[in-house]
């Protein structure tokens, strides 16, 4: 996980207060934001735990944009993705990206809206969206 310091500084900005302030708040050392600005030091994933608890979002709220993330949850370079078996029960493999395309305004809501979920309305949303899959690929419109 990479740190996006602009969304850190925002996030501070919308709290009235300072970087180096809501470090220590957070239980960070308050000389950290300045160093993850000028790129001699990048946040451990610990801190950026800490930044997301202090301000009470997703870890997803203060990451780099990275397409490899897009069908995942947390690891960067390979994606643990949910299927869906003919008994409805969902399986966790993993499985590298295998593109990154730009979303649309849909697909990005409804990516918003999933990771607010808890992991059980998670695997039932997989489900859900697996078995119109399958159906999509059964329709004959003949």
């Amino acid at each position: 996980m990479n740190l996006d310091y602009k969304k850190f500084e925002r996030l501070c900005a919308l709290n009235g207060k300072a970087t180096s302030t809501v470090a220590e708040a957070a239980g960070i050392s308050k000389n950290l934001p300045g160093r993850w600005k000028n790129g001699t030091a990048k946040a451990s994933n610990a801190s950026i735990k800490k930044l997301a608890n202090y301000f009470g979002v997703s870890i997803d709220e203060l990451i780099i944009d990275d397409c490899t993330i897009l069908n995942a949850t947390t690891n960067v370079s390979n994606s643990v993705v949910m299927h869906a078996n003919n008994n409805e029960h969902v399986s966790m493999s993993t499985q590298a990206a295998s593109s990154c395309e730009e979303l649309s305004e849909q697909e990005a809501e409804m990516l918003r809206i999933f990771r607010a979920l808890d992991m059980r309305q998670k695997n039932t949303a997989m489900t859900y969206l697996y078995n119109l899959e399958d159906q999509s690929k059964n329709y004959n419109p003949n």
